[in-house]
């Protein structure tokens, strides 16, 4: 076994540990057989083949899409806490270990929080791309519409055409099962947001390089072990809305990543980079945490419903387990 194979499973293991309140529509062993589905599925531990796929086919000054967010306008009318800061680490990642140009997708009205997220992570958000292609340690905010499915194709197609990414990556991004309907855990369906899954699957045609961060099975990339969403989780196969046709969503990536948050999913993503690289620095400190949680929180996304610097009712722990991976990705490199 190679050190970046064992340190690898280290970042996984960490990533991946079910430190979760108990929730009947995703019990504790869900967690596990989900990560044991994605697992098989490639040949190293996941946050590592995801890393290596984007070192591999990234390079200086390539845009990187970064698809996230979850909006209700009256659940969730700003977002919710997991996604932000995911994105902001791993963009922060891609700034400083590639130099990169990460882009941010989401819907304009939850765009506030990554775009604080983004600050708190040492990057600047921009808005016009010309300023954002001249700008060092920038993220570009790009709003995708809220509109039908068939209507999203031609943006998604028009936005890869117009930044050409050489990587598009997803985090906690909730997309349509076979029939094109978005649900939350519960089975409920959502019925506001953006059908941003369009851009994944456009990237898949054309190969661009798609990774994928999930924990709950209804989330862009889960249709990868789609069978097994259907198998494990309580709402996968038949959800509580008209459709009938449970939460479990159809969308695939090169690259998936099953984590107890997929903040988390995507900080162990940053961690293999910096070893990948030799810069211990790509994961970010518990300090950096703490204000990107923070960030998000002051402006207005919700934990369980309740604005709060915490992530799917996991409290602090996220904290411990940054400086845990901080302490990995430095070890590793010395």
């Amino acid at each position: 076994m190679s050190l970046e194979v064992a340190y690898g499973q280290a970042i996984d293991a960490l990533v991946s540990s079910a430190i979760r309140p108990k929730r009947a529509h995703a019990p504790t062993d869900m967690l596990h057989r989900l990560h044991a589905a994605g697992a098989a599925v490639v040949n190293e531990p996941m946050p590592l083949a995801a890393a290596r796929h984007l070192v591999e086919r990234v390079k200086k000054d390539d845009a990187v899409f970064l698809i996230s967010g979850v909006y209700d306008p009256i659940g969730l009318p700003y977002g919710e806490t997991d996604g932000p800061t995911g994105v902001a680490s791993l963009a922060r990642a891609l700034d400083l270990g590639i130099a990169a140009k990460p882009v941010i997708l989401c819907e304009e009205q939850v765009m506030e929080g990554f775009a604080r997220a983004a600050a708190a992570a040492g990057l600047m958000a921009l808005r016009d791309p010309a300023h954002w292609r001249q700008k060092a340690h920038s993220v570009l905010l790009l709003p995708f519409p809220i509109t039908a499915p068939e209507a999203s194709v031609p943006i998604a197609e028009r936005m890869l055409d117009e930044h050409k990414p050489a990587a598009v990556v997803s985090i906690e991004r909730i997309a349509g099962n076979a029939k094109q309907r978005h649900h939350y855990a519960v089975g409920t369906p959502i019925t506001s947001e953006a059908y941003l899954e369009a851009v994944a699957e456009a990237a898949n045609r054309r190969k661009i390089a798609t990774v994928a961060v999930g924990d709950g099975g209804n989330e862009i990339g889960m249709g990868n072990i789609l069978e097994r969403v259907w198998e494990l989780v309580p709402f996968g196969r038949k959800c509580v809305c008209d459709c009938g046709d449970g939460i479990a969503c159809v969308t695939k990536a090169d690259v998936l990543v099953v984590a107890n948050t997929s903040n988390l999913g995507a900080y162990g993503i940053a961690a293999a980079m910096g070893i990948l690289l030799r810069q211990p620095r790509l994961m970010h400190d518990r300090a950096m945490e703490q204000r990107m949680l923070e960030a998000i929180a002051s402006a207005g996304c919700t934990d369980g419903g309740f604005i709060s610097p915490s992530v799917d009712g996991t409290g602090d722990s996220s904290l411990a387990i940054v400086e845990l991976l901080h302490k990995v990705t430095h070890f590793a490199c010395a």
